[in-house]
């Protein structure tokens, strides 16, 4: 509008987005204000900012060490397989993913509150002494018969000392992560205080992956990160584009990367194939918890086995370009 000067874009911020209705902009006459409206579900616990329940997630795979002691057979039987018949990368994967699901793939997914996310200090050696122990129990339970009232208590003590060593270790995980909490974030004040909420269970509900993408709402972490990469490599393009468009006398848009790469030499380069020692040390030198397709316990305890073809597979792709 004329005489009228244009101000700041107007925004409402939330962190629930899971309880959003709709959002818009009100344009009931021509003006520079526009008012804009949010609604959403306003639930009992909303003012609080505390989540109610611990956050569980589901599992779909239990990599126990008897599992991954399955899958090492599994894969040891079908090595030639593994040497002749996946000449690429992708088929390898796939061979890989099948034995997986053979010997790790639960029938009947669960869902559990004991996760790196609500308790980190649970270590996947804790989470295989609690499904020992629980096993011990059941077994013990259908077993169990008055004739063999003596045999039966002494197993019954047997299965309640491992249950206490077993406490006595989560406990002291427990104290030993938030010692080390502590100790990293000594110097800060704001976290050290956001350790002692989460202790007290004052934690406020974090935010979900969720992002709008194209009018649909996307909460595929992969996706999101994809398009996110997609965004900021065609950063160069857009601003080419945009300078092309709007016909700046003086820019020249950069043609290519490849103008502020020296001259190539195609004689001047030269790899040596790779073998499975050090396919091996590599994959051992991963480091643990990271986010990855497949989970780095598998590929460390079958690191000895996958490491040959994964050698051979590398070596030909350097060959064949």
């Amino acid at each position: 509008m004329p005489h009228c000067s244009k101000t700041c874009i107007d925004n409402i911020f939330t962190n629930d987005t899971d309880a959003t209705i709709i959002s818009g902009v009100i344009k009931d006459k021509i003006s520079h204000h526009h008012p804009i409206f949010f609604i959403k579900i306003l639930a009992a616990d909303s003012t609080t900012g505390q989540s109610s329940t611990p956050e569980k997630i589901t599992i779909h795979y239990n990599y126990s060490n008897a599992n991954l002691s399955k899958l090492c057979e599994e894969i040891e039987n079908d090595m030639d397989e593994l040497l002749f018949s996946c000449n690429t990368l992708e088929s390898f994967l796939i061979s890989f993913q099948e034995k997986i699901d053979a010997t790790c793939k639960l029938l009947t997914p669960r869902t559990t509150k004991r996760n790196s996310i609500t308790n980190p200090w649970i270590t996947q050696g804790l989470i295989n002494s609690i499904e020992k122990k629980a096993r011990l129990y059941f077994e013990w339970r259908d077993t169990c018969t008055t004739e063999a009232l003596m045999e039966t208590q002494i197993n019954f003590v047997s299965i309640r000392n491992i249950g206490n060593i077993l406490k006595h270790a989560i406990k002291r995980a427990k104290s030993l992560h938030y010692t080390n909490e502590f100790d990293k974030h000594a110097s800060n004040s704001k976290k050290t205080w956001e350790v002692i909420n989460e202790i007290r269970g004052k934690t406020k509900v974090k935010v979900k992956d969720d992002f709008v993408i194209d009018g649909c709402r996307i909460t595929c972490r992969r996706i999101i990160a994809n398009k996110f990469n997609e965004y900021f490599t065609s950063l160069a393009s857009n601003l080419n584009e945009r300078v092309l468009s709007d016909d700046m006398p003086g820019i020249r848009p950069l043609e290519s990367f490849a103008q502020f790469m020296s001259n190539s030499v195609p004689s001047s380069i030269f790899l040596e194939d790779t073998n499975p020692e050090e396919v091996y040390k590599v994959i051992m030198d991963f480091q643990n918890g990271k986010a990855s397709d497949i989970p780095v316990v598998v590929l460390k305890k079958t690191a000895h086995l996958i490491c040959k073809p994964l050698a051979t597979i590398y070596s030909n792709c350097m060959k064949d370009g």
